[in-house]
Parts: C-alpha cells; sequence; structure tokens
C-alpha cells in the first residue's frame, strides 16, 4: 500500500492524488497501469486513454461478467475497428452500496482514435447488451499521451491511478477467488 505523495515505477517519478480517505494506493494496481501504459507506448508513439464506470444491477461474487465483457469488446476494437492492441486495466470496489461496481481504464493506439466517443458508445452498447448495469462517464475521461511527453504521461496516470485506491476494495463481498482488479497483457516491444 501507498500513502506517500508519489511513486517510482522503472525510473519514472509519478505524482499520486490525495487518496479517498487518506486510504493510499495499492502498489501492484499502479504498477499494472504503467506496465500497461508503457507497453502501449512502446508500440505507438500516441496512445488514447480514457476511464469509464460500469454499475451493475445486481451483486455477484465473481467477476464473470467483467471477463465476458472485455473480451467481447476486445474483439469488436480489434476486428471491428482494427486496433491490433487494446490495454486496459479494471477494478472491482463496493463501498456503502449493497452491490459493486467497476471502474476501466482502456488504452487504444492514438494515431488511428485521438477522441474516446466511439469507443464509449461500444462500451455502452456492449454493456447493455449483456442486460448487467449501467455506464457512467467522466467529463474529462481521455487524454492523448505521446510516447516522449512526461506531463501528458502524469496527466493520464493521475486520472486513472484512481483505480489502485484502497479505499472501497471489499474482499469479503467477493469469492476469494475473484480479484479486486486485471489488465491486459500487453508486451513491450524490444528496442530495435
Amino acid at each position: 500500500m501507498m500513502t506517500a505523495p508519489h511513486i517510482i515505477l522503472g525510473d519514472r517519478p509519478l505524482e499520486l492524488p490525495i487518496s479517498k480517505a487518506n486510504k493510499g494506493f495499492y502498489v501492484q494496481i499502479l504498477t499494472k497501469i504503467d506496465d500497461q501504459l508503457r507497453a502501449m507506448l512502446s508500440h505507438h508513439c500516441k496512445v488514447l486513454v480514457f476511464r469509464v464506470d460500469l454499475h451493475l444491477h445486481n451483486q455477484s461474487s465473481d467477476n464473470q461478467v467483467m471477463t465476458t465483457f472485455i473480451k467481447r469488446y476486445r474483439k469488436r476494437l480489434q476486428k471491428g475497428l482494427g486496433l491490433s492492441r487494446v490495454g486496459y486495466v479494471w477494478c472491482r470496489e463496493q463501498d456503502k452500496a449493497n452491490k459493486h461496481h467497476y471502474h476501466l481504464a482502456v488504452m487504444v493506439d492514438g494515431n488511428k482514435h485521438q477522441r474516446a466517443g466511439k469507443l464509449i458508445s461500444l462500451i455502452k452498447y456492449y454493456w447493455d447488451e449483456l442486460h448487467i448495469g449501467k455506464t457512467s462517464v467522466l467529463k474529462k475521461c481521455y487524454v492523448i499521451v505521446r510516447r516522449d511527453n512526461e506531463e501528458a504521461y502524469q496527466l493520464a496516470f493521475g486520472r486513472i491511478c484512481y483505480l489502485a485506491k484502497v479505499y472501497s476494495k471489499s474482499p469479503s463481498q467477493r469469492n476469494a477467488s475473484a480479484n479486486d482488479y486485471e489488465g491486459s497483457r500487453i508486451k513491450h516491444k524490444e528496442a530495435t
């Protein structure tokens, strides 16, 4: 758990926002976010990063609904929109409500998509298709990160590190085998 105002991941010092209730952030989730964003930037000179929230109508003790959703969504982006890579990190949370929700950060080739509108519309379509809940979109939900732009990297990381907050992660509300988070496994491109 990280409660300091910054963290060093790899060789990059990153600022962290004040966490909810000052409970800090899970380092392993911060590391996953950084790893996948770096991996995407190793393949693409710019990456579109956006975040949405996915709410459920009914409580579930596992994450099968998210697994199914991600599989369908990625397939649509890869086959329908020609995106060779789709990076993502999601987390499961439950605060005082009687059912959990998910936060999802998606990363795609910023040369093919400079805005998130169409990609978010597809999220809404596939989430609704599963008849399981509703989506929420933040006002400033996306940012373009160029490979050598540390300021944009920090902005994107700062927006999506919310997924790593300790507050509202509740292992007692899920099966022991169900994770609080998951992410893509994009491999870093070897330097040539």
